[in-house]
Parts: C-alpha cells; structure tokens; sequence
C-alpha cells in the first residue's frame, strides 16, 4: 500500500520511485567515502612485492646510471630497472590506491626521478626512506620464524645457484659468460655490501624480470632464507680472507633485514675496530654464534642495554641531560637488571658487582657536575662490551 493506493500504482509512479531510490543510494555512498577495497584486492604477498621490487631498483640503479656526471652508464641495466620500477608501480597502484596514501605519491616520484634519469644517491634516499615506512605500515616480517640452517642453504647454492654465481660467488662460469648481462658477483664487496638476507630471499623467491635470473618460487620459505643466508655468509668469508672473529653480538633477526654495508656500520658503533669488520661479519654471517639457546636472552638484553647506553651518550653530547638519565634507567632496569641472577649463577657476580659501582657513580653525576659523565658512560659501555665478548667465546 503506497500513497493511500490499494494495488494502483502506475508504470510512471514506480519509475519515480525507483530513480529517486537510486539517487539517495547515491548520496548516501557519498557521504560514507570511497569503500576502502584495499584487503579485498591487495593481500600480505602483494605488499611484499612492491617492497621488493624497490629494494632491487636501490640496489641496481647506480650500476644503470653514475653519480657525477649523471648519465646513464649501461643502458641494458638502465631498462631491467625499468621494468622492476613498471612491476613496483602496479603493486603500488593496487595497494595504495584505495583509499590513496602519501605512500603512492611518494612511488610516483620515484618513477619520475627515474625517467629523469636523477642520481642515484637521491633515488636511494627516496627508496630507503619509503621503503621503510612501507614495511612498518604493512607490518610485514624481515626474518623468518627460525634461524636459517646454513647447510641446507649450501646444499641448495650448488644446486641451483652454482652454475650461474660459481661456487665461490664470483659469477665466473661457463654459463654466465652466455648471459647478456652478467649474474651477480657476490664476491664484490661493493655489491655484498648493499644486499641483506632479506632482500635475497625475496629475489630468489620473485626472480628479476628482462634477466636469466628466474623465479624460484617452488622453493620452501625455509630454503629460501637459508641460501638466501648461506650466499651472504659466503661472500663474507671471502672478502674477509676467509677469517672469523668472535667480537660483538646483534640478535640474528636484526641481521636479516641489515645489508652487510650496514651490519659494518652498526657492529663498528658496538666497538669493533675497521681492520676486523669483515671478520666480524663473516663470523655474524656464519650465524654460529645463535646455536647456543642458552645464551641467546642474556646476549640479547646485553646487546639492547648496550645500545640505549650509546643513545645515552649520544643524548650527553647534546647536553640533553633529562632524556639522558631516562634512557639510562630504561637500560638498568628493563634490560641488564634482568639478566643480573643469571649472570651470577653464571660466575660474574664481581662484573655484576662492578656494574651496579658504575651504575650508582653515573645516577649519581646528574647532581654531581665534578663526575665526568662521557668517561663514566664509556666505562659502563665497554664493561657491557667485555661481558658480551666473553659470553660470544662460549657459542
């Protein structure tokens, strides 16, 4: 019953009322916004995706285009570039569009700055700085569950990987030399430096594309990681002469998404001296020292109580006193007072001992001003360092 009519409604009436159905339809859809698609049309894989392919395109475009003067320098790597970057902006046009992020217009300029032919530090700085952001919107995982098994990633190098990179990773085979452009030479330190397992296992997962590197896709995710591991730790052992060196800790999963040039930088702030770096490395890279389960909680809590005190440092040099003593009291109480039971059944009561003496002396230089806080900070730091040191011996 409509408009007080039993059953006597008209062909024009019903079309009125129907056009005007379909208006309010409209007004309402409007009102609400753009329906946010995004989980229906781009899942965690496509993410992944797009975050890989601007990986590859930071790492191979300086090798397309030089620096200064700025000009393209290989033109065959100049377009595979390209067509990661073509690949990169769909994934981003499918995970970004709807609604649209600053993330896409940020992709946008990339593929401008590309057509532009622009140096390859600003395009690596844009990348890095995206690329990030990226990661931590779409909270995807840089590391697998578990340690990656070093064995059966060597197992898997000389089985498919060998016969293009050589056994050594020096990309010197019969079947390389067939290639236009010529596999990756794992044993360049300048190459090496800019990879992270990471970026690896997503390469060999997703191939490149306009090259004879192909998807290795059938692959387990666990293969994947441990060559994806093994290859960095090769290339580490060779560019280190094939030496070793216990020195500092970083939690393995912090390795993952770290690229040897930057594992460098962060175990060189952890006080490890330049002429034993790539030693460092190779021995982090072995991925030995993370067998020990034991050990890994309180090397772990040594690690972070060791950062927030660099931080702390860091903070003093600024004068910036009060966020200072903060940071320092986070370290002692979230981290290293936690380990301290442990430490002791473990035989380092007197260490335990003699942090808590360097401890009370620090607190104690914020309303002391004759302290001098840099020399008791670096005490503090290198105290950390030396129980760290000796812990590693035991992996």
């Amino acid at each position: 019953m409509i408009n007080g009519y039993n059953n006597k409604i008209t062909y024009s009436s019903t079309y009125t009322v129907l056009i005007f159905s379909l208006i309010l339809l409209c007004f309402s859809a409007i009102e609400a916004g753009p329906l946010e698609t995004d989980n229906l049309v781009c899942d965690q894989e496509d993410r992944r995706l797009l975050v890989s392919k601007l990986d590859y395109v930071y790492r191979h475009y300086r090798y397309a285009v030089s620096e200064q003067p700025v000009k393209v320098i290989s033109i065959d790597k100049y377009k595979i570039v390209e067509r990661v970057l073509k690949n990169a902006m769909e994934q981003a046009k499918k995970c970004l569009s709807n609604p649209v992020t600053p993330e896409l217009a940020y992709v946008e300029q990339i593929v401008a700055d590309y057509k532009n032919i622009a140096k390859p530090s600003k395009l690596e700085s844009n990348i890095e700085h995206i690329r990030n952001d990226l990661i931590k919107k779409f909270d995807l995982s840089t590391s697998p569950k578990n340690i990656p098994d070093l064995k059966k990633g060597k197992k898997v190098y000389d089985t498919i990987c060998a016969q293009c990179h050589g056994d050594r990773g020096d990309a010197n085979t019969a079947v390389s030399q067939t290639f236009k452009v010529k596999p990756t030479a794992f044993s360049d330190p300048n190459i090496v430096d800019r990879l992270s397992p990471f970026q690896m296992a997503n390469t060999i997962k997703d191939g490149v594309e306009a090259t004879n590197m192909p998807s290795f896709a059938g692959l387990s995710e666990k293969e994947r990681w441990a060559v994806a591991n093994y290859i960095l730790f090769l290339a580490s052992k060779e560019n280190s002469g094939g030496t070793a060196k216990k020195s500092v800790y970083v939690p393995w999963y912090k390795t993952m998404d770290l690229t040897n040039g930057e594992l460098k930088t962060r175990i060189q702030r952890l006080g490890v001296i330049p002429s034993a770096l790539n030693a460092s490395v190779s021995y982090i890279r072995s991925l030995e020292m993370y067998q020990d389960k034991k050990l890994q909680a309180p090397l772990n809590r040594l690690y972070q109580t060791e950062l927030l005190f660099v931080k702390t440092r860091m903070l003093i040099e600024k004068d910036n006193q009060r966020e200072a003593r903060q940071i320092a009291l986070k370290a002692y109480f979230d981290y290293f007072k936690k380990i301290e039971p442990w430490l002791v059944k473990e035989g380092y009561a007197q260490e335990v001992t003699d942090f808590e003496t360097q401890m009370f002396n620090f607190t104690s230089s914020f309303s002391r001003p004759e302290l001098n806080q840099a020399d008791l900070l670096n005490i503090i730091i290198e105290h950390i360092q030396g129980l760290s040191k000796d812990l590693i011996k035991k992996t």
